[in-house]
């Protein structure tokens, strides 16, 4: 069937969130708090570093990388949550 993927972005006082969507095969409940986990994949040639190295870089920023997922094929949704800071931008540049 049609696969989609949905982004959106939103302030939430001092925090920019970014969320990404997608209606695929979605994420069983007993995988969902082992997702971040350094080594843990559900792919036959995945070394499970990808998603956990995410996580610890979100951390790293002051922020944090979260998943929902209602079970198998209700999608996924990834919420990555950071410190909103605006710069100001020296005249000239």
């Amino acid at each position: 069937g049609n696969k989609n993927i949905t982004i959106a972005t939103r302030a939430e006082n001092d925090r920019l969130v970014i969320e990404v969507a997608d209606s695929g095969i979605g994420i069983l409940p007993e995988k969902l708090n082992k997702i971040f986990s350094h080594g843990f994949t559900t792919k036959a040639k995945g070394h499970g570093f990808g998603l956990h190295s995410c996580d610890t870089a979100a951390t790293e920023m002051e922020g944090s990388l979260s998943v929902k997922s209602d079970g198998h094929m209700q999608g996924a949704t990834f919420a990555l949550n950071l410190p909103l800071v605006i710069a100001a931008v020296p005249a000239g540049v």
